[in-house]
């Protein structure tokens, strides 16, 4: 943030709307695409205040009332809410722990004809599952086959914690995808810079839609994203060493303390996605009441059986994720310690 209080002088004689965004953090972006294999130029991205932004104005500009989207079940609970606020119906396909089913996915598309498909390939949000390139080409081929869009969600891939080397992105295989990206899991919540990638046609389009909700993200913090772009390994090394060492206390943590759940530790992402022997909605009201704040499983889909899982996240500091798991195995034996002034709530 320094470094862009320092440049910002320079841009204050502008107007300082920046529709589409800056051009050298669109640059940068689009090299970064680059180097992973994807030819990339800038006038192929749209700088948002976040993927969440990216998100809700593909879908508002895309989707007619009443039109389906295909998603995985379960998937990111905010992505179904943008969906439903746009007037988009969800075609959920169930996405087992294992990773993604194909025949059930062929059977969705064909059956429920979506318009779009959301879709988070890498370190899936919230199994952690990553599609491998065999299955990206499938999908492409079974989305080109019916003519649906896909909306592909890159928030995580810049956190592989271990395990092989990234697949190619799916817009390598499809340039008519639409790619989301975002500085804020890689970097730090409170920047909110994320981008859309797409076909100059699309990102033209896109740009046209965007005044109805707002005119361009702040200056100030895209001179801050195109810094950290520059230095992008530097940043999130000791990031992902800490995520890396925080997944592992966790898993060891929860075998220890609560060893018939269930779970494959991700090799990137944020979140173990854990299967219980229990309703993760009581087990949720029932930390409530031991200061522990959980999200139950039936918010990232509607199936009946996402009842059994629950999202763990790693991203806390472990002195807090061993008191977490204190209270959550407390919880779960139907014993929670009740709340008190000295107790303070603790939300994982």
């Amino acid at each position: 943030m320094t470094a862009a209080v320092t440049a910002l002088p320079a841009y204050l004689p502008d107007p300082g709307y920046e529709l589409v965004g800056l051009p050298q953090l669109r640059a940068a972006i689009a090299e970064s695409y680059r180097r992973r294999g994807l030819p990339t130029d800038g006038d192929q991205i749209l700088v948002t205040s976040g993927a969440q932004h990216g998100l809700a104005l593909v879908l508002r500009t895309l989707l007619d009332a009443g039109d389906r989207v295909l998603v995985d079940s379960p998937t990111y609970p905010n992505a179904l809410l943008a969906i439903a606020q746009a007037g988009g119906r969800t075609l959920p396909v169930a996405l087992p722990a294992d990773g993604w089913d194909f025949d059930a996915l062929v059977a969705g598309v064909r059956q429920g004809t979506p318009k779009l498909a959301y879709l988070v390939p890498d370190f899936h949000n919230p199994t952690g599952a990553l599609l491998d390139a065999a299955g990206r080409a499938r999908l492409v081929e079974t989305l080109r086959a019916t003519r649906t869009l896909a909306i592909v969600d890159e928030t995580l891939v810049d956190l592989r914690l271990d395990g092989p080397t990234l697949p190619p992105p799916v817009a390598a295989l499809d340039d008519t995808a639409i790619t989301l990206g975002s500085m804020s899991k890689s970097c730090w919540g409170g920047l909110r810079i994320g981008w859309v990638r797409a076909q100059p046609a699309m990102i033209s389009r896109l740009a046209a839609a965007r005044p109805g909700t707002d005119l361009g993200t702040p200056v100030l913090e895209q001179l801050a994203a195109t810094y950290l772009l520059d230095r992008l390994d530097q940043v999130t090394a000791p990031h992902r060493a800490g995520l890396r060492e925080r997944r592992d206390v966790l898993t060891r943590l929860l075998t220890a303390h609560l060893p018939d759940w269930r779970w494959t530790a991700p090799h990137g992402g944020l979140v173990l996605w854990v299967h219980l022997p229990l309703s993760s909605t009581a087990l949720a009201m029932a930390a409530q009441h031991g200061g522990l704040l959980l999200t139950p499983g039936t918010k990232f889909g509607s199936a009946v059986n996402l009842d059994s899982w629950l999202r763990l996240p790693f991203t806390q500091p472990i002195d807090t994720l061993r008191e977490a798991v204190d209270r959550l195995s407390g919880a779960s034996r139907g014993l929670p310690e009740q709340a008190s002034p000295t107790a303070a709530p603790l939300t994982i």
